[in-house]
Protein backbone atom coordinates (compact mmCIF):
# COMPACT_ATOMS: atom_id res chain seq x y z
CA UNK A 1 0.00 0.00 0.00
CA UNK A 2 1.00 3.57 -0.83
CA UNK A 3 1.04 6.67 1.48
CA UNK A 4 -0.77 9.58 1.17
CA UNK A 5 -0.04 13.25 2.67
CA UNK A 6 -2.08 13.64 5.26
CA UNK A 7 -3.48 17.38 6.69
CA UNK A 8 -4.25 17.63 10.13
CA UNK A 9 -6.90 19.99 11.24
CA UNK A 10 -6.53 21.42 15.19
CA UNK A 11 -7.96 24.11 17.68
CA UNK A 12 -8.04 24.63 21.49
CA UNK A 13 -8.70 20.78 22.18
CA UNK A 14 -5.06 19.41 22.87
CA UNK A 15 -5.85 15.90 24.08
CA UNK A 16 -7.71 15.20 21.06
CA UNK A 17 -5.13 16.49 18.39
CA UNK A 18 -2.17 14.61 20.68
CA UNK A 19 -5.13 11.05 20.08
CA UNK A 20 -5.18 11.72 16.51
CA UNK A 21 -1.65 11.95 16.04
CA UNK A 22 -1.17 8.70 17.97
CA UNK A 23 -3.08 6.86 15.49
CA UNK A 24 -1.30 8.19 12.71
CA UNK A 25 1.62 6.98 14.45
CA UNK A 26 0.42 3.37 13.64
CA UNK A 27 0.42 4.38 9.82
CA UNK A 28 3.44 7.04 9.62
CA UNK A 29 2.54 9.15 7.11
CA UNK A 30 5.66 10.06 4.95
CA UNK A 31 4.27 13.78 4.65
CA UNK A 32 2.01 15.55 7.43
CA UNK A 33 0.43 18.90 7.46
CA UNK A 34 -0.97 20.26 10.97
CA UNK A 35 -2.46 23.15 10.36
CA UNK A 36 -4.18 25.08 13.82
CA UNK A 37 -5.92 28.03 14.31
CA UNK A 38 -5.16 31.11 16.53
CA UNK A 39 -6.99 31.91 19.95
CA UNK A 40 -9.95 33.70 20.11
CA UNK A 41 -9.58 37.27 21.59
CA UNK A 42 -12.56 36.57 24.07
CA UNK A 43 -11.45 33.64 25.33
CA UNK A 44 -8.27 33.50 27.22
CA UNK A 45 -7.92 30.05 28.00
CA UNK A 46 -7.59 29.83 24.46
CA UNK A 47 -4.09 30.77 24.55
CA UNK A 48 -2.85 28.16 26.54
CA UNK A 49 -4.78 25.45 24.84
CA UNK A 50 -3.51 26.77 21.52
CA UNK A 51 0.14 26.38 22.27
CA UNK A 52 -0.56 23.08 24.18
CA UNK A 53 -1.86 22.10 20.70
CA UNK A 54 1.34 23.32 18.62
CA UNK A 55 3.31 20.70 21.39
CA UNK A 56 1.50 18.11 20.07
CA UNK A 57 3.25 17.93 17.11
CA UNK A 58 6.24 16.22 19.65
CA UNK A 59 4.47 13.42 19.01
CA UNK A 60 5.60 12.76 15.17
CA UNK A 61 8.50 11.20 16.16
CA UNK A 62 8.45 9.06 12.48
CA UNK A 63 10.46 9.48 9.72
CA UNK A 64 8.71 12.43 7.93
CA UNK A 65 8.32 15.55 6.62
CA UNK A 66 6.31 18.01 8.84
CA UNK A 67 4.38 21.08 7.44
CA UNK A 68 3.04 23.74 10.14
CA UNK A 69 0.56 26.53 9.37
CA UNK A 70 0.25 27.99 12.87
CA UNK A 71 -2.38 31.54 12.93
CA UNK A 72 -1.69 33.87 15.22
CA UNK A 73 -5.52 34.72 15.46
CA UNK A 74 -8.62 32.96 15.08
CA UNK A 75 -9.92 32.88 11.85
CA UNK A 76 -12.55 30.52 12.71
CA UNK A 77 -14.11 27.39 11.31
CA UNK A 78 -14.85 28.76 7.96
CA UNK A 79 -11.65 30.49 7.38
CA UNK A 80 -9.34 28.44 8.97
CA UNK A 81 -10.23 25.44 7.51
CA UNK A 82 -11.05 25.71 4.06
CA UNK A 83 -7.81 28.02 3.95
CA UNK A 84 -5.90 25.30 5.39
CA UNK A 85 -6.90 22.71 3.11
CA UNK A 86 -6.28 25.70 0.39
CA UNK A 87 -2.78 25.64 2.26
CA UNK A 88 -2.19 21.66 1.57
CA UNK A 89 -3.04 21.80 -1.79
CA UNK A 90 -0.45 24.30 -2.38
CA UNK A 91 2.07 21.64 -2.04
CA UNK A 92 0.42 18.38 -2.58
CA UNK A 93 -1.83 17.01 -5.25
CA UNK A 94 -3.70 14.39 -3.02
CA UNK A 95 -4.26 13.70 0.20
CA UNK A 96 -6.24 13.04 3.41
CA UNK A 97 -7.68 15.72 5.71
CA UNK A 98 -8.41 15.09 9.12
CA UNK A 99 -9.57 17.30 12.10
CA UNK A 100 -8.83 16.63 15.40
CA UNK A 101 -11.73 14.93 16.80
CA UNK A 102 -11.73 12.07 14.16
CA UNK A 103 -10.15 8.86 14.59
CA UNK A 104 -9.44 6.52 11.46
CA UNK A 105 -9.61 2.53 11.35
CA UNK A 106 -6.44 1.03 9.92
CA UNK A 107 -8.92 0.00 6.95
CA UNK A 108 -9.35 3.47 6.19
CA UNK A 109 -5.80 4.57 4.73
CA UNK A 110 -5.72 1.34 2.21
CA UNK A 111 -9.77 1.95 1.18
CA UNK A 112 -8.89 5.46 0.43
CA UNK A 113 -5.46 4.96 -0.81
CA UNK A 114 -7.32 2.78 -3.32
CA UNK A 115 -10.00 4.73 -4.33
CA UNK A 116 -8.13 7.77 -4.76
CA UNK A 117 -5.72 6.00 -7.40
CA UNK A 118 -8.60 4.80 -8.81
CA UNK A 119 -10.81 8.09 -9.53
CA UNK A 120 -7.84 10.37 -9.55
CA UNK A 121 -8.75 10.81 -13.34
CA UNK A 122 -12.31 10.78 -13.14
CA UNK A 123 -13.89 14.36 -12.14
CA UNK A 124 -17.12 12.83 -11.78
CA UNK A 125 -15.83 12.17 -8.15
CA UNK A 126 -15.14 14.80 -5.70
CA UNK A 127 -14.15 13.03 -2.91
CA UNK A 128 -13.20 10.16 -0.89
CA UNK A 129 -15.36 9.82 2.69
CA UNK A 130 -14.69 7.58 5.57
CA UNK A 131 -17.36 7.89 7.45
CA UNK A 132 -21.05 6.06 7.12
CA UNK A 133 -24.17 6.61 8.94
CA UNK A 134 -26.40 4.61 7.08
CA UNK A 135 -27.53 0.66 8.40
CA UNK A 136 -26.49 -1.77 5.58
CA UNK A 137 -29.82 -2.80 4.88
CA UNK A 138 -30.92 0.89 4.60
CA UNK A 139 -28.13 0.68 1.38
CA UNK A 140 -29.34 -0.19 -1.97
CA UNK A 141 -25.90 -1.34 -3.21
CA UNK A 142 -24.04 -4.45 -1.85
CA UNK A 143 -20.46 -3.17 -2.84
CA UNK A 144 -17.61 -2.50 -0.42
CA UNK A 145 -18.31 1.06 -1.09
CA UNK A 146 -21.77 3.08 -2.57
CA UNK A 147 -21.81 6.50 -4.04
CA UNK A 148 -23.58 9.81 -2.94
CA UNK A 149 -25.01 13.36 -3.46
CA UNK A 150 -23.37 14.59 -0.31
CA UNK A 151 -19.68 14.73 0.83
CA UNK A 152 -18.73 13.25 4.13
CA UNK A 153 -15.92 15.11 6.16
CA UNK A 154 -15.16 12.83 9.07
CA UNK A 155 -12.31 11.51 7.79
CA UNK A 156 -11.30 12.07 3.78
CA UNK A 157 -9.42 12.84 0.75
CA UNK A 158 -9.61 14.80 -2.52
CA UNK A 159 -7.69 15.88 -5.08
CA UNK A 160 -6.22 19.96 -5.93
CA UNK A 161 -8.05 19.82 -9.47
CA UNK A 162 -11.48 19.06 -7.59
CA UNK A 163 -10.93 21.76 -4.08
CA UNK A 164 -10.24 24.53 -7.05
CA UNK A 165 -13.48 24.41 -7.49
CA UNK A 166 -13.91 25.10 -3.96
CA UNK A 167 -15.60 28.60 -2.67
CA UNK A 168 -16.28 29.44 0.97
CA UNK A 169 -18.35 32.50 -0.25
CA UNK A 170 -21.42 31.29 -2.27
CA UNK A 171 -23.34 34.56 -2.54
CA UNK A 172 -25.86 34.32 -5.38
CA UNK A 173 -25.49 30.51 -4.95
CA UNK A 174 -29.04 29.62 -7.21
CA UNK A 175 -28.03 32.05 -9.72
CA UNK A 176 -28.35 30.27 -12.93
CA UNK A 177 -29.21 26.88 -11.31
CA UNK A 178 -32.53 25.73 -12.49
CA UNK A 179 -35.10 24.97 -10.49
CA UNK A 180 -35.61 21.31 -11.37
CA UNK A 181 -31.72 20.75 -11.11
CA UNK A 182 -31.69 22.23 -8.01
CA UNK A 183 -34.91 19.63 -6.52
CA UNK A 184 -32.46 16.84 -8.21
CA UNK A 185 -29.74 17.46 -6.54
CA UNK A 186 -31.12 18.03 -3.27
CA UNK A 187 -32.81 14.79 -3.16
CA UNK A 188 -36.36 15.82 -4.89
CA UNK A 189 -38.13 15.69 -1.61
CA UNK A 190 -39.60 18.58 -0.27
CA UNK A 191 -38.16 18.13 3.43
CA UNK A 192 -34.26 18.03 1.56
CA UNK A 193 -34.94 21.09 -0.68
CA UNK A 194 -36.36 23.01 2.26
CA UNK A 195 -33.31 22.11 4.16
CA UNK A 196 -30.58 22.58 1.89
CA UNK A 197 -32.15 25.97 0.79
CA UNK A 198 -32.08 26.93 4.12
CA UNK A 199 -28.57 26.04 4.63
CA UNK A 200 -26.80 27.42 1.64
CA UNK A 201 -28.97 30.95 2.88
CA UNK A 202 -27.73 30.76 6.20
CA UNK A 203 -24.11 30.26 4.73
CA UNK A 204 -24.39 32.61 1.94
CA UNK A 205 -26.05 35.41 4.25
CA UNK A 206 -22.86 34.33 7.08
CA UNK A 207 -25.36 33.55 9.22
CA UNK A 208 -23.48 30.44 9.79
CA UNK A 209 -19.36 29.92 10.81
CA UNK A 210 -18.77 26.93 8.37
CA UNK A 211 -16.50 25.39 5.43
CA UNK A 212 -18.65 22.09 4.78
CA UNK A 213 -21.92 23.23 3.54
CA UNK A 214 -20.05 25.04 0.76
CA UNK A 215 -18.59 21.52 -0.16
CA UNK A 216 -22.23 20.27 -0.58
CA UNK A 217 -23.24 22.89 -2.31
CA UNK A 218 -20.10 22.46 -5.03
CA UNK A 219 -21.10 18.56 -4.91
CA UNK A 220 -24.45 19.03 -5.95
CA UNK A 221 -24.32 21.77 -8.34
CA UNK A 222 -21.28 20.19 -10.80
CA UNK A 223 -23.50 16.73 -10.04
CA UNK A 224 -20.33 14.96 -8.81
CA UNK A 225 -20.49 12.47 -6.05
CA UNK A 226 -18.89 11.25 -2.71
CA UNK A 227 -17.76 7.31 -2.18
CA UNK A 228 -18.77 6.39 0.65
CA UNK A 229 -17.96 3.17 2.65
CA UNK A 230 -20.40 0.63 3.45
CA UNK A 231 -19.37 0.27 6.94
CA UNK A 232 -17.66 3.42 8.50
CA UNK A 233 -14.32 3.56 9.14
CA UNK A 234 -13.63 6.06 10.56
CA UNK A 235 -15.47 7.42 14.47
CA UNK A 236 -15.97 10.70 16.19
CA UNK A 237 -14.97 11.20 19.60
CA UNK A 238 -15.26 15.38 19.72
CA UNK A 239 -19.01 15.11 20.78
CA UNK A 240 -19.45 17.90 23.78
CA UNK A 241 -19.19 21.18 24.97
CA UNK A 242 -16.26 21.98 23.09
CA UNK A 243 -16.81 21.02 19.99
CA UNK A 244 -17.55 23.67 17.10
CA UNK A 245 -20.35 22.03 15.50
CA UNK A 246 -20.97 18.58 17.14
CA UNK A 247 -22.10 19.28 20.82
CA UNK A 248 -25.39 16.74 20.67
CA UNK A 249 -24.52 13.00 19.48
CA UNK A 250 -26.39 12.49 15.62
CA UNK A 251 -29.19 10.77 15.73
CA UNK A 252 -28.23 7.61 13.93
CA UNK A 253 -24.78 6.85 14.93
CA UNK A 254 -21.47 5.66 12.64
CA UNK A 255 -22.14 2.70 11.27
CA UNK A 256 -19.33 0.19 11.73
CA UNK A 257 -18.56 -3.44 10.36
CA UNK A 258 -16.23 -5.56 9.00
CA UNK A 259 -14.47 -3.82 6.05
CA UNK A 260 -14.47 -5.36 2.50
CA UNK A 261 -11.27 -4.49 1.17
CA UNK A 262 -12.01 -5.03 -2.11
CA UNK A 263 -12.61 -1.67 -3.52
CA UNK A 264 -13.47 -2.47 -7.68
CA UNK A 265 -15.44 -0.07 -9.40
CA UNK A 266 -18.94 0.73 -8.52
CA UNK A 267 -21.35 -1.39 -10.50
CA UNK A 268 -23.23 1.59 -11.01
CA UNK A 269 -21.90 4.88 -11.14
CA UNK A 270 -25.23 6.83 -9.77
CA UNK A 271 -25.83 8.16 -6.23
CA UNK A 272 -27.61 5.77 -4.12
CA UNK A 273 -30.35 7.45 -3.71
CA UNK A 274 -32.33 5.08 -1.03
CA UNK A 275 -29.52 5.31 0.88
CA UNK A 276 -29.09 9.31 0.47
CA UNK A 277 -32.70 9.39 1.45
CA UNK A 278 -32.95 7.71 4.74
CA UNK A 279 -29.53 9.49 5.74
CA UNK A 280 -31.05 13.35 5.17
CA UNK A 281 -34.12 11.91 7.11
CA UNK A 282 -32.83 10.26 9.41
CA UNK A 283 -29.13 12.00 10.03
CA UNK A 284 -29.72 15.22 9.00
CA UNK A 285 -33.52 15.70 10.24
CA UNK A 286 -34.62 16.91 6.74
CA UNK A 287 -38.51 16.48 7.35
CA UNK A 288 -40.98 19.15 6.26
CA UNK A 289 -41.84 19.39 9.78
CA UNK A 290 -38.37 19.76 11.17
CA UNK A 291 -37.37 22.14 8.48
CA UNK A 292 -40.80 24.55 8.96
CA UNK A 293 -39.78 24.62 12.36
CA UNK A 294 -36.41 25.45 11.59
CA UNK A 295 -37.40 27.95 9.51
CA UNK A 296 -39.47 29.82 11.55
CA UNK A 297 -36.61 30.22 14.37
CA UNK A 298 -34.20 31.50 11.54
CA UNK A 299 -36.84 33.80 10.49
CA UNK A 300 -36.59 35.38 14.14
CA UNK A 301 -32.74 35.66 14.20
Amino acid sequence: MGSLPVLVLGFNRPDLLGGLLETLRLQKPRKIFVAIDGPRIDVPHDIELVEQSKKCLEKIDWPSDTFTLFRDTNLGCGRAVSEAISWFFEHVDEGIILEDDVRPDAAFFPYVYDLTYRYRGDPRVISISGANTVPPHRQSQSDSYRLSRIPQVWGWATWRDRWMDYSLDIRGWQSGWRLQDRWTAMGSSIGAYVAWTLNFNRVARRRLDTWDYQLVYLAMRSQRLTTIPRYSLVSNVGFGQSATHTRRVLSSPLVFGTSVLDHGPAQTFAPDTRADDWMMRHVYGFSIAAQLSKRLKVRGQ
